[in-house]
């Protein structure tokens, strides 16, 4: 599984809540930008009303900062450090950030990780980042292969 941004914390929060029932074989999380740690830019644009209307109910799970590596899941945290978007409008950013994402927001014990000199919206269309992907998927699997596992 593959989650930008938010899409990444619904994917935390959809195999957190299959918990020990997990009825998914084992698998990768590979999750690109997403606020793990809590999210300032998000807490700044729900200053104002029109923030908390276009954040909606997303905003709480841009406030949480309890999220762990999924169970039976290698999972891949790519956090980008091009300062370009408008995140760093709406509250001071950590350095380095991607411009809406600090990488500290990022930070998931457990997961690897890696940044790149990419923009959060441009994670998704770097072939840097569909490189970094690859290259764990493929050594995940040749990994899981050894040892007998998957």
């Amino acid at each position: 599984m593959v989650g930008h941004s938010l899409g990444g914390l619904v994917i935390l929060d959809m195999l957190q809540g299959l918990g020990a029932d997990q009825s998914l074989p084992a698998g990768h999380v590979v999750l690109l930008g997403s606020p793990v740690g809590g999210c300032a830019a998000a807490t700044g644009i729900a200053r104002y009303a029109w923030g908390r209307w276009l954040l909606g109910k997303a905003s709480e799970g841009l406030k949480q900062a309890d999220y762990a590596v999924p169970r039976y899941r290698q999972t891949l945290m790519v956090a980008g450090t091009r300062a370009v978007g408008l995140g760093r409008c709406f509250a001071p950013l950590t350095v380095p950030h991607d411009g809406t994402v600090a990488c500290s927001e990022t930070e998931l014990p457990g997961a690897h990780w890696v940044a790149v000199h990419r923009s959060h919206s441009g994670l998704l269309i770097s072939q840097v980042v569909l490189g970094q992907i690859v290259t764990f998927l493929e050594g995940t699997a040749r990994h899981n292969r050894r040892s007998g596992i998957g």
